[in-house]
């Protein structure tokens, strides 16, 4: 319990300017316990949108003509990470046809570092694990159709007090000595058969071997949401010296005797940035 509150702390009160926190390694694979900790929303913005209430705003550089299928390399330095979720209504305007969850008036599309953050059409790029499954859905954060989201989900009920997780992930590359953020919409389901809500993060690992194998030098997570409605997910950390890749999952938790657990991610954007001097 002790050491999963430390690890959201990390998230929530990582400073916006000088030293930059590094996440402990931390292997999520097993079963979450202490629901009760996992509040909703937890340390979350109540604007329209997370990046200018978190310290996330941009720089106002014009967008270039926007990739769906994402993947290129990071923008310039910019305030730093802080962890966060808010409420979804309203969510931010598109930039140029694309999510700008990070409000800097770049498309995301443009400078996020995985494939396929938006999820057009199909959810490629993107592996299931944990047992849970992944399939494209037409339901869509914002108005950028035609467009869906990343539905996972997962079935059977844990006999054991607490959340499981499960997830679906890609490995991307990442530079050394850089701060990394992770956003994302997220809607989650309301579970049958549970008391506590479903919720939803994003776990993102870092390596030091460029195919995320071998063992992460550090980890950092969402404030897990259990919003019913589209909101937004956030929060990053500093990447090491040697960091050359990272494995982005997006993180369902079925809560303990759930029968089902249904979570739909849209508009991933992981950014690398220069650390403010």
């Amino acid at each position: 319990m002790a050491d999963h509150v430390g690890r959201l702390a990390a998230n929530y009160w990582l400073p916006l300017f000088g030293a930059w926190a590094l996440a402990c390694s931390v292997d999520r694979r097993d079963l979450r316990l202490g629901q009760g900790d996992d509040t909703p929303d937890a340390g979350s913005s109540t604007s329209p949108s997370a990046g200018g209430e978190l310290g996330l705003g941009g720089t106002s550089s014009a967008a270039s003509s926007p990739n769906v299928d994402g993947g290129a390399a990071g923008a310039g330095p910019e305030p730093g990470p802080t962890g966060g979720s808010s409420p979804s209504p309203p969510l931010p305007p598109l930039v140029n046809g694309c999510a700008d969850l990070d409000s800097d008036m770049v498309a995301d599309c443009t400078v996020t570092l995985v494939k396929n953050p938006s999820f057009k059409s199909d959810v490629a790029s993107w592996t299931a694990v944990d047992m849970a499954m992944l399939a494209w859905d037409p339901q869509n954060a914002l108005a950028d159709t035609p467009s869906g989201c990343a539905l996972l989900t997962a079935k059977g009920t844990t006999d054991i007090d607490g959340s499981a997780p499960f997830r679906a992930s890609q490995c991307v590359t990442v530079p050394p000595n850089q701060i990394i953020i992770a956003w994302a919409n997220a809607l989650v389901g309301s579970p049958a058969g549970a008391a506590d809500p479903a919720q939803a993060e994003l776990e993102v690992s870092l390596f030091d071997a460029e195919d995320c194998t071998g063992q992460p030098t550090a980890q950092f997570f969402t404030p897990p949401s259990g919003a019913s409605s589209w909101a937004i997910i956030q929060a990053g950390t500093l990447s090491g010296p040697s960091t050359a890749s990272a494995s982005v999952a997006l993180v369902g938790l079925k809560p303990y005797r759930a029968e089902e657990l249904s979570v739909c991610f849209d508009n991933v954007m992981v950014k690398a940035k220069v650390p403010p001097p």
